[in-house]
């Protein structure tokens, strides 16, 4: 009987955690949780996963932009203002969770994890990036409309 170890190579690069990836999406919004979760899957060596999550998280927030142009602002008004956000950070957070969870705890338990502090850097840029967004989508969706 041998008593063989399981070893793991593991990427000297740091990951985001869920709880970091949901943290940027309710601040960056969708496409800043994309952004992270695609960093991710570039640590793991998973090129392909990094551009599709990009693609996706780009379309997402093209989509709610659109979609929140399109209601109403009566009706708007009566949604409370943090509903949508906190909607797509628990989407985008039980993504990661079911896709990266288990490489995400590997990396952190030898300290391979991304610093809070630079959460907080990247939500700024991630937060005009994303007002931005928001403003030229719904100028095009007003332009094409007519409206």
């Amino acid at each position: 009987m041998t008593n063989e170890i399981e070893t793991i190579e593991i990427s000297p690069k740091k990951v985001w955690t869920v709880g970091q990836i949901g943290a940027m999406a309710f601040w960056g919004g969708p496409f800043a949780g994309a952004f992270l979760m695609s960093k991710n899957y570039k640590v793991f060596e998973n090129q392909s996963a990094a551009k599709k999550t990009l693609l996706w998280g780009a379309l997402f927030t093209t989509l709610l932009f659109l979609v929140i142009g399109f209601i109403p602002e009566t009706a708007l008004e009566k949604i409370p203002r943090v509903v949508i956000p906190v909607s797509y950070m628990l989407v985008m957070m039980e993504i990661a969770r079911k896709s990266q969870k288990s490489l995400i705890e590997k990396h952190c338990k030898i300290g391979k994890r991304q610093s809070h502090w630079k959460v907080f850097g990247l939500i700024f840029p991630f937060m005009a990036l994303a007002l931005a967004w928001g403003y030229a989508t719904l100028f095009l969706l007003r332009f094409i409309t007519g409206g």
